[in-house]
């Protein structure tokens, strides 16, 4: 088992065994201080496994879609799924920049991940597409602090890649929002989005 030296360095090890652990943070050749490197490399972990839940979540929804909608929200999951999986392999990717080595092991995605996932059931979809909704919003909270801890240590070029993030979560949560909301055609009031949500209080509950 490794030990970490001073500045984050790792003792040698025996071959076989590992000599450097998600908690260590090695010198990186980039110009970053220890105590930036290791910031961002337990902040971006936390993103790594993060994605990988929220990942899981979209792609189980993506399967069990039903429904006369069912090849509209089936591809735009899809396609939502492969967007925070990349975004999560940008972020594992970008640790080792910084002398780290990203989270790895369904354990450990569960136990770093500031997401929970969402039990293996089948939900009505009104209510899968909420939990979709809310795991994204936390998703959007932590990225928006990463943003800020990026400036803080001039780290522009994931400070910009972390904005583009941004506003792909945003995007996917308006749109999923839309899918939610009554019937503009068929509603019964002169403001139809008054209505929205009103009819199911355990989504707009978890929609928040």
């Amino acid at each position: 088992m490794a030990h970490s030296g001073a500045n984050g360095s790792a003792s040698s090890s025996k071959l076989g065994e590992s000599f450097q652990t998600p908690k260590i943070v090695l010198p990186n050749p980039i110009g970053y201080s220890h105590e930036a490197a290791q910031a961002i490399v337990d902040d971006f972990n936390t993103h790594v496994a993060s994605s990988i839940v929220l990942y899981h979540q979209i792609k189980k929804h993506h399967w069990l879609v039903r429904g006369p909608q069912w090849k509209q929200i089936h591809l735009l999951l899809d396609e939502y799924a492969d967007e925070i999986l990349e975004q999560g392999d940008f972020f594992a990717e970008r640790i080792t920049y910084f002398g780290g080595i990203p989270v790895a092991g369904l354990p450990l995605f569960e136990a770093t991940s500031f997401i929970k996932s969402e039990a293996p059931d089948l939900f009505d979809l009104k209510k899968m597409l909420a939990n979709d909704i809310h795991a994204t919003k936390e998703t959007l909270v932590h990225l928006r602090a990463s943003h800020e801890l990026t400036d803080k240590y001039d780290d522009f070029y994931d400070e910009s890649e972390i904005e583009n993030f941004i506003g792909l979560r945003e995007k996917f949560c308006h749109e999923l929002h839309f899918l939610l909301e009554p019937d503009e055609l068929a509603a019964d009031t002169l403001d139809p989005h008054t209505e929205v949500l009103v009819a199911d209080k355990t989504v707009a509950n978890i929609v928040g």
